[in-house]
């Protein structure tokens, strides 16, 4: 036996090492595989849970592989991803203060919930992200109110939609990091009322309002975005009757008309079945227009939009409009900053609004459920880039100009009419100068 031991543990041993050291070898790479696939998948709230409601707040995620990730919580709309990327950032619509714990799914399975400690703010209050801990540059941002600072993670770059980021009141950076957002962002927050700081004294590149303080620059649209709940917006659905197109009621005219003549043919004939064959007839008239119209989108639509000129950069308010004479559920497709409004909170609620996002986290569309006759109001926001406002008319009969009585636009008053495109689904143009 001893002399087995030593034989086997002589040179057998040695023959046998190469082979042990793969295997290990081997053991180490399904290892490291599985840890990288098992990577938990997490959600977290780049803005530490402070969220002004009526906005959105941004939702960064992290996930082992693509796949679809949706967000949703009592007092607040829904965002969904249909196949996003391993990370990123998407918005988050919040309706109400006393927003309920945040819920996730990612690839059809539901996630844990953090513990997360969400802070509704007032409007009085300022929400400043900054990569700069110095209270003496952040005050510089706003006259009044008070100032609640986030010190941004430097390794967490800011990226994701614009859109995501509309919670803040102000971004403050430094320049490399300014540096390294694109044009068309900047432009988003600008337009989503968002005061762009960054810190030093060369003034930085781009196209913007920029204007020199202490030790950075700054630059602003001065005009914020109106609430989520304003009843105000619905103002130019009063004058909007929200029938049929035309071209549907000229379809039912046709088909009336050939209802009757074949009606009539059928009545002349003489027959002792003739009166079995009119009411068969007609029946099946019936259920052909039934099955047509139910196959037809009831849902009806009309857009416009709102240049507000006199601001340090012109707005561009695109409206939109839609209602339906029976409940429906509705798509939209949807660009850059979306915002829908309601009277009250319960009819955000009963709306089930979704937003749906590109694998970027940049919202493409907002789908949701329409309650009959009663319409959904959403607006689009963006930075007026066209210089030439075209022709003008004094005559002013566009439904936006109610906007003018209310508290969508109080520092506004009504200037002039655009000739523009206007049709059956289009209100003209209206353009809005700054009070003097």
């Amino acid at each position: 036996m001893i002399q087995m031991g030593e034989h086997f543990g002589g040179t057998d041993r040695r023959r046998w090492l190469p082979l042990g050291l793969g295997v290990k070898l081997f053991g180490a790479a399904i290892s490291l595989c599985f840890a990288g696939t098992c990577r938990a998948d997490t959600l977290s709230l780049p803005l530490q849970g402070y969220f002004h409601p009526g906005r959105a707040m941004p939702v960064a995620w992290e996930i082992a592989r693509p796949a679809s990730i949706e967000v949703w919580a009592d007092g607040a709309g829904r965002s969904r991803i249909a196949s996003g990327n391993t990370h990123g950032v998407f918005p988050f619509l919040t309706f109400d203060r006393d927003l309920e714990q945040i819920r996730w799914r990612v690839g059809g399975t539901v996630g844990q919930p953090p513990v997360w400690t969400l802070h509704p703010l007032e409007d009085s209050q300022h929400l400043v992200a900054t990569e700069t801990d110095d209270p003496a540059l952040t005050q510089q941002l706003f006259s009044g109110g008070s100032i609640v600072p986030i010190v941004l993670d430097s390794s967490r770059p800011i990226e994701g939609s614009a859109m995501a980021w509309e919670g803040l009141d102000g971004l403050m950076l430094k320049p490399q990091s300014f540096a390294r957002l694109s044009p068309e962002f900047c432009r988003g927050l600008l337009a989503a009322g968002v005061t762009l700081a960054v810190t030093g004294d060369a003034r930085p590149q781009g196209p913007l309002p920029w204007r020199k303080g202490s030790g950075l620059w700054m630059a602003a649209s001065q005009l914020p975005l109106p609430s989520i709940s304003n009843g105000d917006a619905y103002a130019p659905a009063s004058e909007w009757g929200g029938g049929r197109s035309g071209t549907f009621r000229v379809r039912i005219f046709l088909l009336g008309a050939l209802f009757c003549l074949a009606a009539c043919g059928v009545g002349l004939l003489r027959a002792g079945w003739m009166p079995a064959a009119l009411v068969l007839f007609c029946a099946a008239a019936m259920a052909v227009g039934y099955w047509d119209n139910r196959r037809q989108s009831p849902v009806i639509s009309v857009a416009g939009t709102v240049r507000l000129v006199g601001l340090p950069m012109p707005i561009c308010d695109n409206w939109f409009y839609q209602n339906s004479h029976r409940d429906c559920a509705f798509t939209v497709p949807v660009t850059g900053l979306v915002q829908p409004f309601a009277s009250d909170g319960a009819q955000l609620r009963m709306g089930q609004l979704t937003l749906v996002c590109d694998a970027s986290g940049a919202p493409i569309g907002v789908e949701g459920f329409l309650q009959a006759d009663l319409p959904l109001c959403m607006m689009s926001r963006q930075i007026d880039s066209r210089n030439d406002l075209g022709e003008l008319s004094d005559k002013i009969t566009s439904p936006l100009r109610l906007f003018e009585r209310g508290t969508i636009y109080p520092e506004f008053k009504l200037s002039r009419q655009l000739a523009d495109g206007a049709g059956e689904t289009r209100w003209p143009t209206v353009v809005m100068r700054v009070r003097e």
